[in-house]
């Protein structure tokens, strides 16, 4: 069931905080068309309730949703979890699995402004139930806009901090590919083709995957080869677990069908070289996940399967190929811009006054301390 929280702004807007998944279809269909309204399909509804189902820890949802009369215009997907202390901590659907699921904001419902939707946004996160302590927003659009917004009028202001992150990205359209193109160096591109025959002189082809299937068939696959690259890069990464691989399988089950997800593959019988999976609506494609490992490492296969990811997605009418946030080196190799999005947190210092180490503090005493302020936020 919806718990419901009211903001009226700029002719009308209500803000209705979602505390399960959501079930209901035409509501998952309109969550859809703004996502395909925006090309953001990480932020697709099949994808974000993968992740509250499986990846998420069994964290509380908190889904808001932004109408205008019975027209969707905004979905802001987070979610809860206290910290060693109790203190409730709101973030993003998506943490450490999906990094880049978007609020979703409609831009051509007449007479609904983004401004408005942002401040309807902001003061429903305000209003969540048990109030969070802290809200983080990371790689998401207009973040600190709208936090912002839901702090106006506040007793005692909360800290507000926000930073740049940048996200790459490959301009599909014809004259800015060329572009990019004609910028590469010719041994270079001498030399990829190079590598991409001996990978087939050795038996190994490229494969795309649309069926559901066959994409869960190499789950575990992606999983070894992910983590194995994870641990040789200091550990930094998703986190590849089981939970992980059934969000994958669901996400696969959901929206192989429709055409929204593709795995690529470098492959030769039960040897499989490199993996990626990548998801689209819209005009554009997003690559998720690349997974590699140190066999014919010599010829890249980690390069190659990108290389096929994006060649499928200028094929598929796609307008842009998203890197995902982030500034490794392998995307700056394969990027034309970037969008600079925003990591925000908003700090509530009246709701949590300790600032003693917790290992100095005992169970008993930070015990009493949680109940103290579920109390109080829940009251």
């Amino acid at each position: 069931m919806a718990g419901r929280l009211r903001t009226v702004s700029g002719g009308g807007l209500e803000a209705r905080v979602f505390r399960t998944i959501i079930e209901d279809r035409d509501l998952l269909r309109q969550w859809d068309t703004l996502a395909v309204a925006a090309s953001e399909p990480r932020s697709l509804s099949a994808v974000v309730n993968a992740w509250y189902r499986r990846a998420g820890g069994r964290r509380p949802v908190r889904t808001i949703t932004i109408w205008s009369g019975d027209v969707l215009v905004g979905v802001v997907p987070l979610s809860l979890h206290r910290d060693r202390w109790g203190r409730v901590i709101c973030r993003m659907a998506g943490r450490g699995t999906i990094a880049g699921v978007q609020p979703l904001f409609a831009h051509d419902v007449p007479g609904v402004r983004r401004a408005d939707i942002e401040q309807v946004a902001g003061a429903a996160i305000a209003g969540l139930r048990p109030l969070p302590d802290k809200v983080v927003l990371e790689s998401a659009q207009g973040a600190a806009a709208m936090l912002a917004a839901g702090a106006r009028g506040a007793r005692r202001p909360p800290r507000l901090e926000s930073s740049p992150v940048l996200a790459p990205f490959l301009d599909l359209r014809p004259e800015p590919f060329q572009r990019w193109s004609d910028g590469l160096e010719p041994r270079a591109e001498s030399e990829k083709r190079r590598r991409r025959r001996r990978l087939v002189d050795l038996g190994y082809r490229s494969v795309a995957l649309s069926d559901a299937r066959e994409m869960s068939r190499r789950i575990p696959v992606l999983r070894d080869l992910y983590n194995g690259r994870k641990a040789k890069r200091g550990g930094e990464g998703i986190d590849f677990d089981s939970s992980m691989s059934e969000t994958l399988d669901e996400v696969f089950s959901a929206l192989a069908p429709t055409g929204r997800v593709t795995v690529f593959s470098w492959e030769r019988d039960d040897i499989v070289l490199a993996l990626s999976v990548v998801l689209a609506c819209g005009q554009r494609a997003s690559g998720w996940i690349t997974a590699f490992g140190e066999l014919e490492s010599r010829y890249s296969p980690g390069l190659r399967i990108n290389e096929d990811s994006i060649e499928w997605a200028r094929a598929s009418g796609y307008l842009e190929f998203d890197l995902g946030p982030g500034n490794e080196e392998y995307k700056a190799k394969l990027s034309s811009g970037t969008v600079v999005l925003e990591d925000a947190s908003l700090d509530r210092r009246d709701l949590f006054p300790l600032n003693t180490p917790a290992s100095l503090v005992t169970e008993g005493a930070r015990a009493r301390y949680r109940a103290l302020r579920q109390r109080r936020a829940d009251g």
